[in-house]
């Protein structure tokens, strides 16, 4: 048997068996729990909080991440900019983000929804990336997270407040000087091939990340139940992206450019 031929066993033999057995994650801090260059009073507990734009993007687009993350018994909290109200259906919809983030093991009162006349759900909506920071710089704060993530700044989808809570949370990071030991991963956007290829990204993903976030079947079923509770936006080709999105089995993550811009902050 060929070197090649061995090793391509290997490589799929790892992938199944993650695939079987749960979800791994490459040397993201959060999962390896990495406290070398952490203060003694952050050295206590991981805590997460993970920026979303819309109700239903924590199952779309970070459902691994967020599940990789609970099963290690690490805290998560979710922050979403908008009610997602863009047809009318906020309050709807924030009532299923909560249900939706129950079933992914974040409880109601680490689930936070914003509604702010210059934070309005809409691919035509230009949010200001200071006004972002000043909302995420509080939470940051007021809970003590000392890990961000996010989009990064294609939005996975090319979605205009995708992209826009990416700013945001790159504006918090960089003039945030209080925060010396917080850290920003950004979700990594693909081609439309890579996209809907479901478990087939899974060995590229695996090559071309050290951050990763693979769920096994157990936790594919869950962020699929998840997404179910979202039922306001469910139309036919959610369903398709549900079955073909990679994005509901593997995230992969990349670290926020570490460099300082100072800043000052909206005043709400």
């Amino acid at each position: 048997m060929s070197f090649w031929m061995i090793a391509a066993a290997v490589v799929i033999g790892s992938i199944v068996y993650k695939m079987v057995y749960g979800t791994t994650c490459g040397n993201v801090e959060s999962c390896r729990v990495d406290d070398s260059n952490a203060t003694d009073s952050k050295k206590k507990k991981k805590k997460v909080l993970v920026v979303t734009a819309h109700p239903d993007d924590e199952c779309m687009f970070f459902a691994p991440t967020i599940l990789g993350l609970r099963k290690k018994g690490i805290e998560v909290n979710l922050l979403c900019m908008t009610t997602g109200g863009y047809y009318g259906k906020g309050e709807e919809r924030r009532k299923e983000l909560i249900s939706a983030a129950g079933l992914l093991g974040v409880g109601p009162s680490h689930v936070a929804t914003l509604h702010h006349s210059a934070i309005q759900d809409g691919p035509d909506k230009m949010w200001n990336p200071g006004l972002l920071a000043t909302f995420i710089d509080n939470y940051v704060q007021n809970l003590n997270i000392n890990i961000l993530i996010t989009f990064d700044e294609y939005g996975v989808s090319g979605h205009t407040n995708h992209m826009g809570v990416f700013y945001g949370v790159r504006w918090q990071i960089r003039g945030c000087l209080m925060c010396l030991d917080l850290k920003a991963y950004k979700l990594t956007s693909t081609s439309m091939l890579r996209k809907y290829s479901s478990i087939l990204d899974v060995p590229f993903s695996y090559i071309t990340s050290n951050i990763r976030f693979v769920s096994g079947w157990r936790h594919i079923w869950t962020a699929q139940r998840a997404m179910f509770a979202h039922w306001s936006q469910f139309v036919w080709y959610r369903i398709l992206y549900v079955i073909f999105s990679r994005y509901m089995i593997i995230n992969t993550l990349e670290r926020f450019e570490e460099e300082v811009m100072p800043r000052t902050l909206h005043v709400i």
